[in-house]
């Protein structure tokens, strides 16, 4: 295989953003002065750096034709771990780093694990995790027709109340992230939304 070093400047094209797996920001990610490698394949590989100045994570991607193939870490799904606890955030970011390896039973573990934290925290009553979530209707604010639904999703049901070994055998990819935008969801309204809604308010003081 032919492999040619190709100078930064001349790979200016070959940019592309992305979420930071390391601060969670949508940004474009930076070349890092390393040159990069082109097979005779028109494969790129090389490295890039985040330009957030508090972060400056450094990525790996392989490109062919402008189409980005691979990035290490990963960092499709953005999360927002503001005003969530640490073990709640640690679980949430495992379940998506293993969705996005592919290893869909352990990303589903984990976010069975996200919930069950998060319901330990708020002291949610219920004999297993769907009635708990039941309870969380009362300090959540998502529609009542998307947790009537949720019976729809087999890791966060009674079917998995065990870890049925069956149900993480089966599950596909698209349960998978929907289940984690669910999980996500649910956070967003248990920890963050009286900081929107505080910041909307300020808003609106300003205005007047």
């Amino acid at each position: 295989m032919k492999i040619l070093l190709r100078d930064p400047s001349v790979v200016a094209g070959h940019q592309f953003a992305i979420n930071c797996p390391f601060c969670n920001l949508l940004v474009t990610f930076n070349r890092t002065g390393a040159f990069d490698l082109l097979t005779d394949g028109n494969y790129f590989v090389g490295l890039r750096s985040c330009p957030n100045p508090e972060c400056h994570g450094i990525i790996f991607f392989i490109m062919r034709n402008m189409d980005v193939l691979q990035i290490f870490p990963h960092g499709q799904i953005r999360f927002n771990a503001e005003k969530v606890p640490a073990l709640i955030s640690d679980s949430m970011r495992e379940a998506i780093a293993c969705y996005e390896n592919g290893n869909y039973r352990a990303s589903s573990f984990m976010i069975r694990k996200s919930v069950e934290l998060l319901c330990k925290d708020k002291n949610v009553p219920g004999v297993n995790l769907f009635d708990r979530i039941e309870s969380l209707k009362k300090i959540i604010t998502l529609p009542e027709v998307l947790l009537n639904e949720l019976k729809n999703l087999r890791i966060l049901s009674n079917d998995a109340a065990n870890v049925n070994a069956e149900v993480y055998d089966n599950i596909t990819a698209e349960e998978t992230v929907v289940g984690i935008e669910f999980t996500k969801k649910i956070i967003e309204s248990v920890y963050q939304f009286d900081d929107l809604l505080l910041k909307l308010n300020k808003l609106k003081e300003q205005d007047l």
